[in-house]
């Protein structure tokens, strides 16, 4: 019994020696890098959502930027096309008014010439008759 004692107390030795060589030289570095590993990914993580709430932020402001600047270029298609719309509405305004005034002065024109060729007409009637009762009266003598 003594030998299977001492057997098993050199073999419990052997496994603690070989678990604490394994520990030291196997153990410890894996650990140290699983932990620095896990770390790394800690602080990528960190970052990456430090970034991505950044970039939330950004995305945020800048779409009620282009939302305002899209309110305020509509606005102004508004108030260039109402502007239009009055410089077209004056612009005929004023071609209508340039064309009554053209037709008054047309129509003041054409009665002059009719009050011109009515006279022309009286005068050459006149002068008609008078040869017309010469050319009569010479006839009947």
């Amino acid at each position: 019994m003594v030998n299977l004692d001492i057997s098993a107390f050199l073999v419990t030795l052997t496994l603690s020696i070989l678990l604490l060589i394994l520990q030291k030289l196997y153990f410890k570095p894996i650990n140290n890098i699983l932990q620095k590993r896990e770390r790394i990914l800690r602080e990528n993580n960190e970052t990456f959502t430090r970034f991505l709430n950044e970039y939330n932020e950004k995305e945020k402001i800048l779409n009620e930027t282009l939302k305002k600047a899209s309110i305020e270029v509509e606005k102004h298609k508004e108030k260039v096309r109402k502007e239009a719309i009055a410089e077209k509405e004056a612009v005929i305004e004023k071609a209508k008014s340039k064309a009554e005034e053209l037709k008054r002065s047309a129509f003041k024109k054409l009665e002059e010439e009719i009050q011109e060729g009515k006279r022309t007409i009286e005068i050459d009637m006149d002068s008609l008759s008078e040869k017309l009762i010469i050319n009569i009266l010479n006839q009947r003598n």
